[in-house]
């Protein structure tokens, strides 16, 4: 195979034989090459001393290992690819939804055996020269079907829902028919309620990535998944909203917050400091929507958009195409500042030359000072220093 021509493999494989341990090539890697894609990372079985081998491994690749020693996982990163190397291993699910214990084993077919599906459960044995293919998972590939590898898999581990989705939609497969009644019972049994929402997230932002997300997330809603989860559906309008942000090369990860607002999801133990404000911003923005879309003085503009944080006015912007003028306005007016500083501020009340003002107070001054020169008010310092005299005359 070409793959075994790559520098990367070559050392892998020349280190494997020193180190007199076997080694294989697993996952969608080593699935993807099989549909003929461009593979520039790879995900590595062995079954030696993993932190040695992957240490070696990043030192002659001018790279660094990363060690997980609790999955019995590690990374080499080199250049800007990575490795994926893990121990052949067995996994133990305690209860469902639960992370397995992992137990270290010689024998890639038990190995082989805990992953989710059978196009991803088959390997290259590098050494020998090989594939092992236990459970036909060449042959699914080729008649493009998902299918799990025991009858326990989306109990034991229920994000494998979201994955039999997303790949069944990125290739084009279809999810065999034992295999889709078993993932349709874990949903109705509520096993999806059984994982933490960081994994839940962690799907989420996957599919994300994939240029057919909107399929992928119409089918998790048809399926009932969203309103299992967060007893909200998610709509094909809404879908559309979240294809258009995607379009318009917003971040994914102010899109993934775009989607927890779409889904009512407001746990603030939950939330990063940032989601949180971002979907606080959204709810307050449909408070306001209408006086914005009214709003016409450029003070005004600037006080109403202000509320907002990048992220947020990057929502509004792409989403609501009335406002945009506004939000362009805004862009270019936030700029503005007064000639006037806090320090000139205190230096005046040290000369008297204002009164009755106190220094927490000079926030509200320096902002009307903003918001005049906004308004083309004022257009110098004199001027500023006339108005500052006027508002403590006046407060």
């Amino acid at each position: 195979m070409d793959f075994k021509k790559q520098p990367v493999i070559i050392k892998a494989i020349e280190l494997a034989k020193r180190l007199n341990i076997k080694i294989f090539l697993v996952g969608g890697p080593l699935r993807d090459l099989f549909l003929k894609k461009r593979v520039l990372d790879f995900d590595l079985a062995i079954d030696g001393d993993l932190k040695k081998f992957g240490s070696l491994l990043a030192e002659r690749l001018k790279g660094r290992f990363i060690y997980h020693p609790q999955f019995l996982t590690g990374k080499v990163i080199y250049n800007s690819n990575y490795i994926d190397i893990a121990h052949l291993r067995d996994e133990i699910y305690e209860q469902p939804g639960a992370l397995p214990k992992v137990i270290p084993i010689k024998d890639i077919v038990v190995d082989l055996k805990r992953r989710d599906f059978t196009i991803n459960a088959f390997a290259y044995d590098l050494l020998e020269d090989k594939i092992i293919d236990p459970f036909s998972g060449i042959d699914d590939l080729k008649n493009r079907i998902i299918r799990i590898l025991h009858e326990r898999s989306f109990i034991d581990d229920p994000t494998r829902i979201f994955r039999a989705i997303r790949f069944a939609k990125r290739f084009n497969f279809k999810i065999e028919r034992k295999t889709l009644i078993l993932l349709k019972r874990a949903i109705k049994e509520s096993y999806l309620t059984t994982i933490s929402y960081q994994r839940i997230f962690h799907e989420l932002n996957l599919i994300l990535k994939e240029k057919k997300f909107d399929k992928m997330f119409f089918s998790l809603s048809q399926l009932g998944i969203f309103k299992k989860i967060f007893n909200k559906s998610l709509s094909y309008w809404n879908i559309q909203k979240l294809k258009k942000l995607k379009n318009f090369k917003i971040p994914i990860e102010i899109v993934f917050i775009y989607l927890l607002y779409l889904l009512n999801f407001r746990k603030p133990e939950i939330l990063k400091k940032e989601e949180r404000k971002v979907i606080e911003e959204l709810d307050y923005f449909k408070k306001i929507k209408r006086r914005l879309l009214k709003v016409k003085r450029r003070s005004e503009i600037y006080q109403l958009f202000s509320s907002f944080s990048f992220s947020t006015l990057k929502i509004i912007y792409v989403l609501e195409s009335p406002l945009r003028k506004r939000i362009k306005i805004y862009e270019k007016i936030k700029e503005i500042r007064p000639l006037i500083n806090g320090k000139e501020l205190k230096k005046m009340l040290e000369r008297k030359i204002i009164k009755n003002l106190k220094e927490k107070d000079f926030s509200k001054i320096l902002l009307h000072l903003k918001l005049k020169r906004i308004e083309g008010k004022l257009k110098n310092k004199e001027e500023e220093i006339k108005e500052v005299i006027r508002w403590t005359q006046g407060h």
